[in-house]
């Protein structure tokens, strides 16, 4: 019940008169709104590393961080993603070799509820509802939230406009790992080689 249809709706059913619904038809034609531009915006992601490694003849080592934050094309979505990772082998004697690995991460998402969908309202909605209003604020129009009974006009109706459902949800995801581990070789001659392995891991989310 917005634009051209609610008016030509509000002129039928007598709640305005021809005058009003002329208005109203000269003012949704002047708007056009591009809900693509409103909703959506260029995503840009960027990714940073360091890292860093050397040794001699008795050890070696190698280590690195990593920082990546991946902007969706909706508004008000992002990702971010933090990495941490060290190496280190060392051969203890001439017999004897150790090694040490550690691997860490944290991720967090910021994205909306599969019930609001930008992209689906901009592409279905029409282009003669402003976003706006003339001083700046948002636009609110009634929606139908669901049936009260059999008559059309027992509906629940509630203000509604896009931006603010953005505004107001939020889904958010929070996940981190850590992974800890030692590999100890001890070798005689070519006659017999002994291994001992330990790891630690740990991993939650949050959703």
């Amino acid at each position: 019940m917005v634009g051209y249809e609610g008016a030509y709706y509000n002129y039928v059913a007598g709640n305005i008169n021809y005058n009003e619904f002329v208005d109203q038809v000269r003012q949704s034609e002047q708007v056009n709104t591009d809900w693509f531009k409103v909703l959506s915006h260029d995503a840009l992601t960027q990714t940073h590393s360091l890292s860093l490694s050397g040794g001699g003849d008795r050890y070696r080592y190698y280590a690195s961080l990593g920082y990546t934050d991946e902007d969706a094309v909706v508004k008000t979505q992002n990702s971010k993603r933090y990495t941490a990772a060290m190496n280190i082998q060392s051969n203890l004697t001439n017999n004897f070799r150790a090694s040490v690995r550690l691997n860490a991460n944290v991720q967090k998402k910021d994205y909306l509820p599969s019930e609001i969908s930008p992209l689906k309202y901009a592409y279905n909605t029409t282009r003669a509802l402003p976003c706006y209003n003339a001083d700046g604020s948002l636009y609110y129009y009634q929606k139908h939230a669901y049936s009260l009974g059999k008559k059309t006009n027992e509906y629940y109706k509630y203000n509604y406009n896009i931006l603010n459902e953005m505004e107001n949800s939020q889904q958010n995801y929070d996940s981190n790992s850590l992974l800890a581990a030692l590999d100890l070789v001890w070798r005689y001659k070519n006659l017999l080689e002994i291994n001992g392995a330990a790891s630690f891991q740990r991993s939650s989310s949050t959703n």
